[in-house]
């Protein structure tokens, strides 16, 4: 039995040694080409561009203003310090009908002796843009999660003389860390935060590491190897999808929209729809009283009997040419909204109801 042992352990041995041989080593890269990153959200930007293009027709100005890592807790770049960049890109990718404003930077500013022009709204320069959009990485917080496991093993045979001994470890470890981001709209020809518009979005990351060792003693003899594995989610993926779902939620409260459906397992935002709602009771008594300020002749009373129905009739019919304009139906006009109204379960007289317009709002094609 001794000798059998020994015969395998001068055929290992033999086996490395062959292995560790001087010689050119030639190593040949295999050919690929950059692949598409993929993930569960890769069509929530175009989706949203269809769904702003179904909800707005005309342009919608938008700049992007600081975008950064807030925390300072980021060592050697984990994340990146100026997330302006992947913002720009992002409405760029949504496209649909945004108009993206530039706003020059401090180093540009300086560059063209146009001090402060990186602090100061786009309007400046004469654009007249909407919402300036705002974000930053509010929360970094390694290992709120850390587990660390082990398992040893280790046997002898030979009588108490040791002629045999196997040994055997494995270490396992599991951290995670949490990434917050914030976005929020600024209604630039007001200078005040548009409310209801801001979003946070969190995401954990893991790392996930394994180490085995395995070691054979063979009459004092040992031979042994080891084996370490390792696996860490990319921040700076992570932190571009944060950018990516802050900036659909946050214009698609602003508009608004309802963006929720462009993300995998999105929930209705009820304020949102709330915002919606009052957009179509709102808009309408704003009108009337720019109608009252230029009349002489009628009074509040009269005008806003005159008047409310059917500004709201007209914005509903509104949402009905988007319907038609979709492509999804034969019919047009008022035999389309009759038919709108019967689907979403309301009567044809509906259409200067909140509930009916909100209901329409909420199932637009796009």
């Amino acid at each position: 039995m001794l000798h059998f042992i020994r015969a395998i352990f001068y055929f290992l041995s033999t086996v490395l040694l062959a292995a560790c041989v001087s010689g050119e080593a030639l190593v040949v890269e295999p050919y690929s080409i950059p692949k598409q990153r993929i993930n569960a959200f890769n069509d929530s930007l175009p989706c949203f561009g269809r769904m702003l293009s179904a909800y707005i027709d005309q342009p919608l100005p938008i700049e992007v203003g600081v975008v950064k890592d807030a925390t300072g807790a980021s060592k050697d770049e984990e994340i990146p310090i100026d997330l302006r960049d992947m913002a720009v890109s992002t409405l760029s990718k949504i496209g649909g009908p945004l108009s993206i404003i530039y706003r020059p930077t401090i180093e540009e500013a300086q560059l063209f002796n146009i001090g402060g022009a990186a602090l100061i709204p786009s309007r400046a320069f004469g654009y007249d843009t909407i919402f300036t959009l705002y974000g930053a990485v509010t929360e970094f917080d390694r290992a709120v999660y850390d587990s660390k496991h082990s398992q040893n093993l280790s046997t002898e045979s030979g009588g108490g003389k040791g002629l045999l001994n196997v040994d055997f470890g494995r270490n396992q470890q599991k951290t995670s860390t949490r990434i917050v981001m914030d976005f929020y709209a600024n209604q630039t020809t007001m200078f005040s935060i548009a409310n209801h518009t801001a979003s946070t979005n969190a995401m954990v990351l893991n790392l996930d590491s394994v180490d085995h060792n395995y070691d054979i003693s063979i009459n004092g003899n040992s031979i042994g190897w080891s084996d370490s594995i390792s696996r860490i989610e990319a921040r700076h993926a992570s932190v571009r999808l944060l950018v990516e779902l802050g900036i659909i939620e946050t214009l698609g409260k602003a508009v608004p929209v309802p963006y929720w459906k462009c993300v995998p397992g999105g929930i209705e935002d009820s304020e949102t729809v709330q915002t919606a709602r009052r957009e179509f009771i709102q808009t309408q008594e704003a009108q009337n009283m720019q109608t009252i300020a230029n009349s002489h002749t009628l009074s509040f009373t009269q005008i806003r009997r005159a008047r409310t129905p059917l500004e709201k009739e007209q914005k509903f019919n509104a949402l009905v040419s988007a319907y038609a304009l979709s492509g999804q139906y034969s019919e047009t006009g008022g035999d389309l909204r009759d038919r709108l109204l019967k689907e979403a379960g309301f009567s044809t007289s509906d259409y200067v109801n909140p509930d009916a317009y909100v209901a329409l709002w909420k199932n637009l094609p796009y």
